[in-house]
């Protein structure tokens, strides 16, 4: 815009409809928010108990909101994925965030909404990898609901142990050289299985 311009007059702040109308919607606000802290003053001052119940149990739920913790995703916080071999142990660490008291946990392959496996109760950070290979994710249950835990997958491996020659569950995989010559290439402990 150039200095010399005619219509200066145009851009008066007070004569747009916009900063007109926003006056009074401010105001009503600030009065709605004085009303609701004198009501709540009010409230108080009748001796009403407030009770509050621990999180989780409003609304009928019997399950605690639960995720894995930021140590779950590794030091880079991220890592989306572990890897197990078939009921290992494996660190899964959960941040619960209500009464962990009676939980259970159970596997639950991806894609899938069906248990994997019966409820184990849940302990601590180590949780047991289910038996069969696939990818896992982790739900907590407790009086007959479950809930699933988003955000980490478990892969559970085949075991090298399950390999014939050079055939796998049926597919043709190779050797490594370690199989032949028993060098000190050290083999993989399992494979992902990606059907």
């Amino acid at each position: 815009m150039h200095a010399s311009h005619p219509s200066a007059e145009h851009f008066v702040i007070d004569d747009d409809p916009i900063f007109r109308h926003r006056k009074p919607a401010m105001l009503a606000t600030v009065l709605l928010i004085i009303v609701a802290c004198v009501g709540a003053v009010q409230f108080r001052a009748a001796g009403i108990p407030l009770t509050v119940q621990p999180f989780g149990t409003y609304l009928g739920a019997t399950l605690p909101f639960a995720e894995p913790s930021a140590s779950a995703y590794g030091p880079s916080g991220g890592v989306a994925v572990r890897f197990a071999m078939p009921s290992a142990n494996v660190e899964y660490p959960l941040a619960v965030h209500g009464d962990p008291t009676a939980l259970q946990y159970e596997w639950v392959r991806v894609g899938d909404t069906a248990s994997a496996d019966s409820p184990i109760p849940l302990s601590g950070p180590e949780v047991r990898a289910p038996n069969k290979p696939g990818f896992y994710r982790l739900a907590i249950a407790r009086e007959g609901k479950r809930r699933i835990i988003d955000g980490l997958t478990l892969a559970v491996l085949v075991p090298f142990k399950e390999k014939e020659g050079t055939m796998l569950n049926g597919y043709r995989i190779g050797t490594y050289l370690a199989e032949h010559l028993g060098g000190t290439e050290q083999l993989p402990a399992g494979f992902l299985e990606i059907t």
